[in-house]
């Protein structure tokens, strides 16, 4: 009877254990994939391919493309924070520099339009570069975005995403 409990209490232990090892050794592979695979390639290769049906030639072409604006918004983006740190310091001072403060904003405001301009720029060249079936479902597939809207966030009404056009 003893030998039993004991080779009931061993068994369990074991299958916990490895239960354990397997959920560790999961999330150890996991993060090494994502360390290898960087995020925006991955969202490209399924949800665009998918949904646009791209061919691996305009896959290369969007995602080469994408890599050359990453690199020219990076000194934009560093840019713009540094303005947004200058605006907020500027707002400790006292008494606050109005004029100081209004120039700020037009930077910071026109740092932004530059990023918009580029990121409207690489979706017209990648526009250009699919085929006229695949321009419609570009255009349906626009206005609601690739990605799902984010959550509802308490206190704010909630996100809807606009209606899908249909038709020209």
């Amino acid at each position: 009877m003893k030998n039993k409990g004991l080779t009931i209490i061993l068994i369990l232990s074991l299958g916990l254990n490895i239960g354990v090892l397997a959920r560790f050794s999961r999330h150890w592979l996991s993060r090494r994939g994502y360390k290898e695979r960087p995020r925006e390639s991955n969202w490209m290769r399924k949800k665009m391919q998918k949904e646009l049906c791209l061919s691996d030639a305009q896959v290369g072409f969007v995602e080469q493309d994408r890599k050359n604006i990453d690199q020219e918004l990076k000194a934009v983006r560093e840019e713009l924070k540094r303005k947004r740190i200058e605006l907020f310091t500027a707002l400790d001072s006292e008494p606050v520099d109005q004029v100081k403060v209004d120039k700020l904003i037009d930077t910071v405001s026109s740092l932004q339009a530059r990023i918009e301009k580029t990121v409207m720029a690489h979706l017209i060249k990648m526009k250009k570069n699919l085929t006229p079936e695949q321009q419609q479902k570009f255009k349906a597939i626009m206005p609601r975005g690739f990605m799902p809207p984010p959550p509802d966030q308490p206190g704010q009404g909630k996100h809807e995403r606009p209606p899908e056009r249909i038709g020209p």
